[in-house]
């Protein structure tokens, strides 16, 4: 289950505990004031029960209908992909039921027979990258599908023309990379240079990177929280330019800068200032090797550059493709 999903079915949680206490405390004042329950209804049923209780627990008991439908990036649909699927049947249920299911040839599933407040969807398939839902007008490969609720989305998606669409990465054909794992390096704060290469183990220095920073971290009173620090990274006969998104795994063509800066003053307001950096960016040398550099600036403390890198070392290529792990998700 996604965090959204947890952190909705703890708001449930809370409601319910709540709403509960509410009708627990009415119920004492009815007996005290001897008021007795009204009469059944003419088809000898209870009324309906519309206290807020009543209408949470008719909100775990609605008739699920979902059809979905698992594509990639660019919309072809995915056979074979696992579909788990998780309703939310009780309000206080210790955990939760899951059901699997596959994709069709035409990505399609279909979820009937159950009854609950909402179904959490969690899509995979081995060799695609699962995108997150932390977005929820964005494509993913899980959402949390509510039918307990009036703006509930799954009204949406009960006929086969309207399918729920997850969304699962496919990255193109790799080639072989020279990867670094999460390397750390110390950065003087007085402009000295640092240089990282890309390739261990290469002498001829084309494929390094240099890294300076300014701060006066040291000197500001230490009941002063902001300090004015610049990052810049540089790259000698070559370019360094931002990444756009986790799964942009082809170098551009252009746009490439010999040096990039980051300044943080401490006349910025707000959120405009950090004391940290946190970016991914292609890097182009001069030999025409292409790499991808992922890296975070701690400014504070002892000004640590934390860094991961994936480089092709076939001329020419752009080709900057990392496969997903065994889970789906982007190796650290």
């Amino acid at each position: 289950m996604t965090g959204n999903m947890k952190k909705l079915s703890g708001i449930i949680f809370i409601i319910l505990i709540l709403v509960s206490l509410w009708k627990w405390r009415d119920s004492q004042e009815s007996q005290n004031s001897g008021v007795k329950p009204g009469p059944a209804g003419r088809n000898g049923r209870p009324p309906l029960d519309e206290s807020p209780v009543g209408r949470m627990l008719r909100a775990f008991d609605q008739n699920v209908v979902l059809y979905g439908r698992v594509v990639d990036q660019h919309g072809s649909p995915i056979e074979g992909a696992e579909v788990k699927v998780m309703p939310q049947e009780k309000p206080f249920a210790d955990g939760t039921r899951v059901l699997m299911q596959t994709t069709d040839a035409d990505g399609r599933f279909s979820v009937t027979g159950l009854r609950a407040f909402a179904v959490g969807i969690d899509t995979f398939k081995s060799g695609y990258f699962k995108i997150s839902d932390v977005y929820s007008d964005q494509a993913a490969s899980s959402r949390l599908i509510e039918y307990g609720l009036d703006s509930g989305k799954g009204k949406l998606h009960t006929e086969p023309s309207t399918p729920a669409i997850f969304t699962l990465f496919k990255p193109r054909d790799p080639e072989s990379l020279v990867s670094v794992k999460e390397t750390f390096t110390r950065i003087p704060r007085d402009g000295q240079m640092r240089s990282i290469n890309l390739m261990p183990g290469d002498s001829s220095g084309i494929h390094v990177i240099e890294i300076r920073t300014w701060s006066d971290f040291d000197t500001v009173p230490e009941d002063q929280m902001k300090f004015s620090w610049k990052l810049e990274i540089s790259v000698h006969g070559g370019g360094i330019v931002l990444r756009n998104g986790a799964f942009d795994f082809e170098a551009p063509a252009v746009g490439y800068q010999q040096k990039i800066v980051f300044d943080y003053p401490a006349s910025l307001i707000g959120h405009q200032w950090d004391s940290a950096v946190q970016k991914s960016c292609f890097v182009r040398f001069g030999d025409g090797v292409h790499a991808v550099l992922k890296f975070e600036m701690r400014a504070y403390g002892n000004n640590t550059f934390q860094w991961n890198s994936w480089l092709n070392p076939k001329v020419g290529s752009t080709n900057l493709t990392i496969l997903p792990n065994e889970r789906g998700l982007l190796p650290q």
